[in-house]
């Protein structure tokens, strides 16, 4: 049950609950006491109705009214009875007989205003006329005995039965209210007791530990909302620690590339100026070192830039709708330009399209082909590009002949700086970045890179990118001629 209804329901039962025990209350009242305050009409007050003596005053109006001008038979009536009111006989607008503890004004009054005797009996608390009889005695003017009751007598005998009720009531509203106050209260204070708890924990650092709740309502859905924040909390923090882990590696591996060129530069540049090359044989060895290494720096800036660029998503990639297979042999064709040295093999028979940069697709290529040159371990490089379509993907191999790598190191090849020669020796020409590069920019292309590496079957690098909807069509796709 939801938090609302939880509330709306404890709402009604505020209102239904209380007014049902205050109903059983006055039934039971009523029950046992018939005459009570809680009887149907003022009438039933009194005793009157229920010891016959109704019954007893109407027999002697029918059959012996001379009796009620004796005051020594009405006074002994009244004292048999025990009448909680009062009598009074009035004949010819005079008052012939009335109990003792009643004014004969009083009477007057009561006999003028008897139609209106529930109004005096509400509001003013003074006698009124209950019943009357009217009698007729021959030869004489006829008469009327009247019942007359006092409010005041009435209400002290019933006013600690009044006050009880009222108690009983008040009770039964401060425990109806405060129990469902209490169950509902707790449905909502322990869970927001427990989410306490858990924003201490994560406040003070603690991400690990989830909070359970199995309601099914909104603070159920609160719950599950307060886990998915600690969990991507959890993943951010954890995502923060290893990026710091690898700024200081890559200012360490950064200071380390530059430091080794530098070195090597301020050497051969202190022997050009300390006169060491003595024949313009030395002299040009010493100036070409010199420009090697300054354009290895200047390479790796380059790549330091174009990294930074990638890791913080503020590169500028401008994807066009690409036809991949001609797209490839054009690149295939450039770089063989680039590395005369190596020897290209393509299998591109299908047409593909796909949505990505140009420049820099041609960038991951020429890293991936680059990495063969400077880790391949053969004087004769042969490298292949392959092209294949997997369900709505299209896949780009490119292999090489070389000695490829142990299959230990295959998942840490992506990573930036990382190189094969365990003693980082930098004499290479490679950067460690060119394949870190080449996975973000395919990350970017919504694409995945992997690489694969048989033993003794050189490495293989395994690009997958998405087609577009016109590789579907029929007369898009087709043999290159």
């Amino acid at each position: 049950m939801t938090i609302k209804k939880r509330l709306i329901f404890s709402y009604l039962a505020m209102l239904l609950v209380p007014f049902v025990l205050i109903m059983l209350t006055s039934g039971l009242l009523n029950y046992f006491n018939p005459s009570g305050p809680f009887s149907n009409s003022r009438y039933s007050h009194f005793p009157l109705t229920q010891n016959g003596t109704f019954t007893y005053f109407n027999k002697i109006v029918i059959n012996s009214p001379t009796l009620l001008f004796s005051e020594s038979f009405m006074k002994n009536i009244e004292t048999d009875l025990n009448l909680p009111g009062a009598v009074a006989v009035i004949q010819d607008g005079n008052i012939m007989y009335k109990s003792s503890w009643i004014s004969s004004k009083a009477v007057l009054e009561a006999v003028a205003s008897q139609n209106n005797s529930e109004y005096r009996f509400k509001k003013h608390m003074e006698p009124v006329v209950l019943f009357h009889w009217e009698f007729t005695i021959p030869e004489q003017h006829n008469g009327v005995l009247y019942y007359l009751i006092d409010p005041q007598q009435i209400f002290s005998q019933y006013f600690p039965i009044g006050i009880f009720f009222i108690l009983g009531v008040a009770i039964i509203l401060i425990i109806t209210n405060g129990t469902l106050t209490i169950m509902v209260s707790r449905s909502i204070i322990l869970p927001l007791k427990e989410l306490e708890k858990a924003a201490v924990q994560i406040r003070d650092g603690n991400l690990n530990n989830p909070i359970e709740c199995k309601a099914n309502d909104e603070m159920g859905n609160v719950f599950s909302t307060f886990n998915e924040m600690r969990e991507r909390l959890k993943g951010s923090l954890d995502k923060q620690i290893s990026y710091e882990e690898n700024r200081k590696e890559l200012i360490a591996s950064i200071s380390h590339d530059l430091r080794t060129p530098l070195t090597i530069l301020k050497g051969y540049v202190e022997g050009l100026k300390d006169g060491v090359p003595t024949t313009e044989e030395k002299k040009n060895h010493y100036l070409d070192t010199i420009y090697q290494k300054a354009h290895q720096m200047d390479h790796l800036i380059d790549d330091l830039f174009l990294f930074s660029r990638l890791e913080m998503d503020k590169f500028p990639f401008k994807p066009v709708s690409l036809e991949l297979s001609q797209w490839l042999l054009n690149a295939v064709s450039d770089l063989s330009v680039d590395y005369p040295e190596i020897i290209f093999e393509t299998s591109i028979n299908e047409k593909a399209f796909i949505s990505a940069d140009p420049g820099e697709l041609f960038r991951v290529i020429s890293n991936i082909v680059q990495n063969s040159h400077i880790y391949a371990g053969s004087k004769s490089v042969t490298v292949t590009v392959e092209m294949e379509f997997i369900d709505n993907q299209v896949q780009i191999i490119v292999s090489d002949n070389g000695t490829g790598i142990p299959y230990q190191q295959l998942p840490f090849i992506f990573e930036h700086f990382y190189q094969i020669d365990e003693s980082r020796n930098r004499n290479s020409k490679g950067t460690g970045l060119g394949l870190s590069i080449a996975s973000m920019i395919i990350e970017q292309h919504h694409g995945s890179i992997k690489a694969e590496s048989p033993p003794g079957k050189g490495l293989s690098v395994i690009i997958q990118l998405p087609l577009l909807p016109e590789t579907n069509n029929p007369a898009a796709r087709g043999d290159i001629l």
